[in-house]
């Protein structure tokens, strides 16, 4: 199940925010399979090039899920390369 790349797993950044306002960062790992069913996960497809697949969230502590930073009615907005926002602010 796991997908590496030559520096070890695929990671992006993605941002979640409401309509409007300020959003916030999570960390995505890109999984090329389903992940067990006990995982969070988003399953993505058609996003800017990115791969297909599904991505696991890392939000501070929280590995397979999002935090509470991420509020009641925020979306996943947008999908970064690390290299791609280096300091940015998303």
């Amino acid at each position: 199940m796991q997908q590496a790349s030559a520096l070890g797993y695929s990671s992006f950044v993605a941002s979640f925010s409401p309509d409007t306002g300020i959003g916030h960062a999570v960390c995505m790992v890109y999984l090329s399979e389903k992940p067990p069913a006990d995982y969070g996960w988003h399953s993505l497809e058609g996003w800017y090039g990115f791969p297909v697949g599904n991505y696991v969230p890392i939000d501070y502590n929280h590995v397979c899920e999002l935090s509470n930073a991420v509020e009641e009615g925020c979306s996943l907005r947008n999908l970064f390369r690390p290299k791609e926002i280096y300091g940015r602010y998303i």
